[in-house]
């Protein structure tokens, strides 16, 4: 959608007066990066740039977000333990070097609430930034303390009589930073969404390192067009070795071949106690028939956000290495075909290719010597 340079100014304006690229995006229903990218291009005069300067900008912000992608699929961030990621994170933010918390938090692939969560704990000891904070641990009391129903002006009318000075405007821009949506601005239907999607936790949250085989698995789909034909691959990974414990191919995206693969696998390792099972939130993972016999098991179900494929990383990377390394260089003679050469590059994955993450160690070999391990210290 084409926006005149009438409304690019006014957007930029409000954006240069202080209003967060969040706060416009809501109310105008412009994308944050289209406001960040009017702002960069503007003149001191408030005209916007040639369309030639904008589209430079446009390739240099894609580039940008490409490598940023980059980043995220090579899992390097995965090897940084979460409690040094904040520490460096809470440093950047104690400096004033003008970047969000959302932007800071995008950048080392961590969750606000997980960051707020830690500035919370820590405040005392960031005493340059200790009003700003003790506001925000404030309005997230007081929204939580009344069943997250009120909204920027209650909010603001009880910090008042608890003799917290603050505006309206403030308490909006508070919550909007911490996520905090007044259950009054739902309407029914997302109610009821909202409901729903309460019960699907997050518990990985982008933390993909464990310290033993069978703590947490990761499960997909990749669709893959072969003869006229939609195929469906389902795999699930541990992620402590990023061994593909089983897979299967269909031709239907079905809850059965969830199921049929998780029991498969599930007996073959032992029916472990204490597993996570981590994926999207497709109807194949969130169906009745799926979270039962999960249930059945004692097996806890994880589940990305919506719309936040990084959150599946490792499952997102694998498919993207089976495609790249042998579907995508192969022509196959037939569906038997096909499967075949599915299946042996499974093995080949699983035994002989060396991966980054393993310290260039093939999943087996660590799925084997952490079973060891763990036999010897019982």
């Amino acid at each position: 959608m084409g926006y005149s340079a009438a409304i690019k100014r006014e957007v930029v304006k409000r954006y240069l007066d202080g209003d967060s690229a969040g706060i416009i995006s809501k109310e105008t229903g412009i994308a944050k990066c289209s406001i960040y990218r009017w702002a960069k291009v503007t003149s001191p005069k408030g005209q916007i740039a040639k369309p030639q300067s904008s589209e430079k900008l446009h390739v240099h912000c894609t580039k940008l977000e490409h490598e940023f992608e980059i980043i995220i699929l090579t899992e390097i961030l995965s090897l940084i333990p979460l409690k040094q990621r904040l520490d460096m994170l809470e440093s950047l933010y104690k400096q004033e070097l003008g970047y969000s918390v959302h932007e800071l938090c995008e950048a080392l692939n961590l969750d606000r609430s997980t960051f707020y969560n830690r500035i919370f704990r820590s405040a005392d000891k960031v005493e340059a930034n200790k009003k700003e904070l003790d506001l925000l641990l404030a309005v997230q009391t007081v929204f939580n303390d009344n069943k997250q129903i009120f909204g920027a002006e209650k909010i603001r009318a009880v910090l008042a009589d608890k003799g917290i000075v603050i505006s309206t405007a403030h308490v909006r821009k508070i919550m909007d930073e911490l996520g905090l949506q007044s259950i009054h601005s739902f309407t029914k239907k997302q109610n009821a969404k909202f409901n729903h999607q309460s019960r699907f936790q997050n518990l990985v949250k982008q933390e993909f390192s464990v310290q033993a085989p069978n703590q947490i698995w990761v499960s997909d789909f990749t669709e893959v067009l072969q003869f006229g034909v939609t195929y469906y691959i389902s795999a699930i990974l541990d992620l402590y070795s990023r061994k593909i414990l089983g897979y299967k191919v269909s031709e239907n995206k079905s809850t059965q071949l969830v199921t049929s693969l998780f029991k498969s696998v599930y007996t073959e390792r032992g029916r472990p106690e204490g597993l996570i099972f981590h994926s999207d939130r497709g109807s194949q993972y969130t169906s009745y028939s799926c979270m039962k016999l999960m249930r059945k098991y004692g097996v806890e179900q994880s589940f990305s956000r919506s719309h936040k494929p990084h959150d599946n990383a490792v499952s997102e990377t694998f498919f993207a290495t089976l495609k790249k390394e042998e579907i995508n260089r192969r022509h196959y003679s037939s569906k038997r075909d096909f499967y075949k050469g599915v299946a042996e590059y499974v093995d080949f994955y699983n035994l002989k290719r060396p991966h980054q993450f393993n310290n260039y160690k093939t999943p087996e070999s660590i799925d084997s010597k952490g079973f060891a391990d763990n036999i010897n210290e019982t």
